[in-house]
């Protein structure tokens, strides 16, 4: 059974109905004492917790890093570069809450190292599988990481298979079309995710003037 600690109090709700789809064991706190942490520590697989509370995790820093339990702090925008070199938060994510990557972030989280595959929702290309329902990319069974954004624009390219797009409708579908980032935005994010999937396959294929394309590397050899 995967639980998932929400400490919070205030507009925690949404979050939690997010994660019920997925987990079956979400609990909201506002007290680590009274969840008594210490008798749940080989239940609890994730921690979520709000900027308010951050604070909090000073008193059980010990206890976190000792249990190797991962903690997900949910701050303001603004806010994100203050928590950075914290050792305690394993990753953060910010408000307003995307569900999609809220979800992708608590998968990655709690199946880094265990994750199974099933033959539902999942596209695969050679030795890669994009897992579209736990959020998850593989490369010989192996769990690669990625970004929230590198997780889209790879997944929308690989179920668009051989049509190449330009970098500004990639820019439009991935990142909407109010993102006021230019075309670098997008080689950026490509070379990284060359650099993390690429290891016996070549999947992205740069289109002179005009963009990329996804490729089934078993059928263009």
């Amino acid at each position: 059974m995967r639980q998932i600690l929400i400490l919070g109090q205030e507009n925690v709700k949404q979050i939690q109905e997010i994660l019920e789809k997925s987990f079956s064991d979400v609990i909201v706190v506002s007290d680590f004492e009274k969840f008594k942490l210490n008798e749940n520590k080989n239940t609890t697989d994730l921690i979520i917790v709000k900027e308010s509370y951050a604070n909090r995790l000073e008193e059980l820093k010990d206890f976190l890093i000792r249990n190797d339990i991962p903690v997900l702090l949910i701050v303001e925008k603004n806010n994100l570069t203050k928590y950075i070199n914290n050792e305690m938060i394993t990753d953060i994510i910010y408000f307003p809450i995307n569900p999609e990557e809220l979800q992708y972030r608590t998968n990655k989280l709690t199946n880094f190292e265990n994750s199974t595959f099933d033959d539902k929702n999942k596209i695969t290309v050679a030795d890669l599988i994009i897992d579209l329902e736990k959020y998850t990319v593989s490369v010989e069974q192996k769990i690669i990481d990625l970004t929230f954004k590198e997780f889209e624009l790879l997944t929308y390219l690989a179920s668009n298979i051989d049509t190449p797009f330009t970098r500004d409708s990639l820019l439009d579908k991935v990142w909407g079309y109010d993102y006021i980032g230019g075309y670098r935005t997008v080689d950026v994010h490509i070379r990284r995710i060359r650099s993390k999937i690429e290891r016996n396959f070549q999947y992205i294929q740069t289109v002179r003037n005009i963009g990329y394309r996804f490729v089934d590397p078993k059928k263009n050899n």
